[in-house]
């Protein structure tokens, strides 16, 4: 039997989320090549006191994370997401083509297509317009999917 393609690390991160996020294509190509899910969310288990107090042992952050003041909200970001908010257009292209959904929200209620406009990665906006399906004219709400 083989490695889980989509396992998440101690910080929620999956392989094909850490080679996005690092703008690593061709890991990004090899990954969905053997099947890894585009769709996998990251979910951070940090929790405010540990950040705040640069906490780096793994089960204090654990016992934290239980505490709901403390815990930090799950990030619910895609690879796509991750690719796009940190400007790597063949990441976020290879994604978009193997079918990431450019609007899948985040905690933060953004999309890998806002933030893509907001960030200005016009090549991005583009890529996922023509692969991702994103209508050119889609609005952040309410009618992410109409025409402007």
């Amino acid at each position: 039997a083989g490695a889980d393609l989509d396992r998440q690390d101690w910080d929620g991160a999956t392989a094909l989320y850490t080679a996005a996020n690092t703008g690593f294509a061709e890991g990004v190509r090899a990954l969905l090549e053997a099947g890894a899910d585009p769709e996998v969310e990251a979910h951070s288990l940090y929790t405010r006191w540990a950040v705040m107090r640069n906490v780096t042992d793994r089960r204090e952050q654990a016992r934290h994370q239980q505490d709901p003041v403390l815990r930090i909200p799950p990030l619910n970001e895609t690879a796509l997401f991750a690719a796009v908010s940190n400007g790597h257009h063949d990441a976020a292209l290879l994604l978009a083509r193997a079918g990431a959904d450019p609007l899948h929200p985040t905690y933060r209620n953004t999309t890998p297509w806002l933030q893509a406009c907001l960030d200005g990665h016009l090549a991005i906006v583009r890529a996922l317009a023509e692969e991702g399906g994103v209508h050119p004219g889609a609005r952040w709400p309410p009618n992410w999917l109409t025409p402007s």
